[in-house]
């Protein structure tokens, strides 16, 4: 899916657009993202050091409209060494191994998607960014008695909004790591025991059985012998009205798959997998089937090689 800037995407989706910015910046207040400040109390060198707020829409699959609010995080690369802002992510070997062993042992998987991940990190250093034009007109709808009088205007008459970092905004150069630090906290402070071997793999003794937990960014297996939702209650309680599964997107890729899916495979890698079809052929996999694969693939099936798409 294509996306859209501030501007473009109030021209594509009109009213659609703008309410869907209206309910990002709502929600950016409500977390409280950021804090205004005055132009008057930062130095020249954090003026020119400001990162730029960005916006950005896109229509889903859905048809509803997506808007998100990131940062342009290309100045912090001037200042912060690459080394001290890369966040660890599982092995995929590991993903493998542990997978391998749920099935071994029957136990109960649960794949979850944590939404707004960064917006629980706190930061951990003094981070400006300005929200220029009709984004800062924008956010200053949202919260009027709190953004309208930090807001001044430059001499092409454009608004600016300067705010410090409450949270680890995405697409800052240090969220990853600082939500990674946050989620490992949290693990610990829930009695889990980070592995020694890969510092994205946590465990935890409940009712007499092992629960592991592995993670890609904010991409969670969580297994145990048991269905137990205990801490899946918890990080509802925590970070709101999680995913936790892909049944449905699974279900409509094979709905919307352009040939009848007649019968089950073991595994991908079967005596077709190397068959090229004739470019005449007018059965061909839609790019949304490949994008569905893909995303299914890059979110809880880590595990899952180029053999699952050298079919399509």
């Amino acid at each position: 899916m294509s996306q859209y800037s501030l501007k473009r995407g109030l021209k594509a989706f009109g009213k659609l657009g703008a309410e869907s910015i209206q309910a990002e910046l709502s929600q950016i207040h409500m977390r409280n993202t950021f804090t205004p400040t005055r132009i008057e109390n930062l130095t020249t060198e954090q003026c020119r050091k400001s990162i730029e707020s960005l916006i950005f829409l896109e229509e889903k699959h859905s048809g509803n409209i997506k808007s998100r609010m990131c940062a342009d995080g290309r100045k912090q690369k001037e200042d912060i060494n690459r080394e001290n802002t890369a966040s660890p992510t599982v092995m995929t070997e590991l993903v493998s191994i542990t997978a391998a062993i749920d099935a071994k042992e029957g136990r109960d998987d649960a794949v979850i998607d944590l939404p707004c991940a960064f917006l629980h990190a706190d930061m951990d250093d003094l981070v400006v960014m300005v929200l220029c034009g009709g984004l800062a007109e924008l956010m200053a709808v949202v919260a009027s008695e709190i953004y309208r009088k930090y807001i001044t205007y430059g001499e092409d008459g454009k608004a600016i909004l300067y705010v410090t970092l409450q949270k680890a905004s995405y697409r800052t150069v240090k969220a990853a790591l600082l939500f990674y630090c946050t989620l490992v906290l949290e693990r610990k402070e829930r009695g889990f025991k980070i592995n020694e071997y890969d510092p994205c793999i946590a465990t935890k003794v409940v009712n007499g059985k092992q629960m592991t937990i592995t993670w890609h960014v904010d991409d969670l297996k969580n297994s145990h012998m048991d269905r137990d939702g205990e801490e899946i209650e918890w990080f509802k309680s925590i970070y709101g009205n999680i995913r936790v599964s892909m049944i449905n997107n699974l279900k409509r890729m094979i709905a919307e798959f352009p040939e009848a899916i007649t019968s089950n495979a073991v595994m991908p890698a079967t005596d077709k997998l190397f068959e090229v079809r004739p470019d005449n052929n007018p059965k061909k996999t839609s790019w949304m089937s490949q994008g569905l694969v893909l995303f299914i693939m890059l979110v809880p099936r880590h595990h899952l090689s180029q053999q699952d798409i050298a079919i399509l």
